[in-house]
């Protein structure tokens, strides 16, 4: 289903004797663009930073995992924030921020500034290769986004159901892509268990009551980790064979660091047209991709950080 989903079908052969040849046809002018847009992202990163930075930079920018370091990817799945590399709403909602705050600096009229966030999302679709979760996530955020022009407003549920029948509509195969399944599950699981445990949980330990930002922001952090690994575990389990333990304390401590080198990708990227101002953010990026990869095999180093699991059924599943 991957590859019909791309149109793509067919059998290949190749001789052993013969070295393969890929030619390039020719392309869109729109997909040129692309192209052109993603080598550049590549070679600002690979200019800036060491291999090993450049590889998660590429991941977390484009989602192309493929020059990520292997042990790193390991660590990842074993600690259970492998999602923080696949290209989803985590990202779309820094891409947001980061939008939000540019149109308020270069003061771009209010109704244009909205058009220019939703072109931004837009263009990071395209970027990152069409994945279903970044397009739920910008079809969502963009009507979130356009709800004050239009004066109505956002219910979230609607938006949830509008995005995925509009992703169906245009490729009824994308209910066979994990990506499409986990994304609207963990979304759905996110907006509904956080809403339960503030209503559920004493003040002392209820975002909602908590006056000091840090312990309020780490709490809500950790609800949302733990909601949204109830919605996607027996997804997980059945896919992957194994259940990540670590990861509601992981995602606390590592989510924000990414979030931080994302930023730094971006300003690698902006200072691009300097050798040395670029090197120096590189630097930065680096830092913070080591105090990651240390993170990621601290937590996965212990014996309890994932539970593997030889085979799950739907009783299993409606049981949970």
């Amino acid at each position: 289903s991957h590859f019909s989903r791309q149109g793509k079908y067919g059998r290949l052969f190749i001789d052993k004797k013969y070295d393969s040849i890929i030619l390039k046809g020719k392309l869109p002018f729109y997909l040129k663009w692309i192209r052109s847009c993603q080598d550049f992202v590549r070679n600002s990163v690979n200019n800036a930073a060491d291999p090993k930075t450049a590889g998660l930079l590429t991941a977390l920018l484009l989602g192309d995992k493929s020059s990520i370091d292997e042990d790193l990817k390991t660590d990842f799945a074993n600690t259970g924030v492998i999602h923080v590399l696949a290209v989803s709403g985590l990202h779309v909602g820094y891409i947001l921020i980061i939008l939000t705050i540019f149109t308020s600096i270069i003061r771009v009229p209010w109704g244009w500034n909205k058009a220019v966030i939703i072109l931004g999302l837009i263009v990071f679709c395209a970027l990152t290769g069409g994945k279903p979760s970044v397009i739920r996530a910008s079809i969502m955020a963009g009507l979130y986004v356009i709800t004050s022009v239009v004066n109505r407003p956002g219910n979230i549920w609607n938006i949830i159901g509008f995005a995925a029948c509009l992703l169906l509509a245009y490729d009824p195969l994308f209910i066979n892509d994990l990506g499409f399944v986990l994304s609207f599950s963990a979304v759905i699981s996110i907006i509904y268990f956080y809403s339960l445990f503030e209503k559920l949980l004493p003040e002392s330990i209820n975002p909602k009551h908590i006056h000091n930002s840090f312990f309020k922001n780490t709490l809500s952090l950790f609800l949302v980790s733990l909601s949204a690994q109830i919605g996607t575990l027996p997804i997980i389990a059945s896919y992957f064979h194994k259940i990540p333990l670590i990861s509601l304390i992981a995602n606390v401590i590592i989510v924000p660091i990414v979030g931080v080198i994302v930023v730094v990708g971006f300003i690698i990227l902006g200072l691009s047209f300097s050798p040395f101002l670029s090197e120096l953010a590189g630097n930065v990026a680096e830092l913070f991709q080591t105090i990651i990869a240390w993170f990621a095999q601290f937590f996965s180093s212990f014996s309890f950080s994932l539970i593997p699991i030889a085979k799950i059924g739907i009783m299993d599943v409606i049981l949970y």
